[in-house]
């Protein structure tokens, strides 16, 4: 796994190749550093202003990790994993985990803007509210579809949040103060992205685009 920064209409390596495999990787919200994740508890951070590239350990050497998103004032960072949620600390550099043992496999986080909470994702439908302290599921247990990506965007008055999560066959939406719902969607999805207008689901041998202020 190679480490690439898209520069100038230019793709640069960074760094050698790094090991094991990376599968998400998130700017600080001031562009000044890097976290990037990955599977036997990899997490890698990139210095941007050094130049240099260092590997952080958290609690699970051996955790698959699937994403990473900073908090939206910059003191560190979510983790998402196989059974784990673990917080980056910005600054003193330590990685631990919040809200002690997770028993589900997530694969996916995306943290609120503007605010201090966060939305992750995982398997066998599950959909967590992480508020600083605590984990709390917000959707169904009786949904199974397992979850892939995720976005938050604004809705249609663009004053409000939502946030769309998209997986196997679904397609679900949490909006603060009032749920969450989904929706079936045949395909198998793997991202989600926001483009000012819709929300764009992308997945093996389908993309999707829907409103976004559904």
């Amino acid at each position: 796994t190679f480490f690439r920064v898209w520069s100038n209409g230019i793709v640069v390596n960074l760094t050698s190749a790094l090991q094991p495999p990376l599968f998400d990787a998130a700017w600080s919200p001031d562009g000044s550093e890097a976290l990037m994740v990955g599977s036997s508890g990899a997490i890698y951070r990139y210095d941007r202003v050094n130049d240099t590239v260092e590997r952080r350990v958290g609690p699970d050497p051996l955790a698959d990790l699937t994403g990473v998103s900073w908090a939206s004032n910059g003191s560190g960072a979510l983790i998402s994993g196989f059974q784990a949620l673990w917080w980056y600390d910005r600054a003193t550099g330590n990685v631990s985990a919040p809200v002690g043992n997770v028993t589900v496999d997530l694969t996916g986080v995306a943290w609120r803007p503007n605010r201090t909470e966060a939305i992750v994702i995982g398997t066998s439908g599950y959909v967590g509210l992480f508020d600083g302290s605590g984990l709390s599921r917000v959707s169904p247990v009786s949904l199974f579809n397992s979850f892939q990506g995720l976005a938050w965007h604004t809705d249609a008055s663009g004053t409000g949040d939502i946030l769309t999560a998209v997986g196997s066959n679904v397609v679900g939406t949490y909006m603060p103060g009032i749920g969450f719902s989904s929706v079936t969607r045949i395909g198998t999805f793997f991202g989600v992205a926001y483009d000012g207008e819709n929300i764009w689901a992308v997945g093996r041998n389908v993309t999707n685009y829907y409103d976004a202020s559904i």
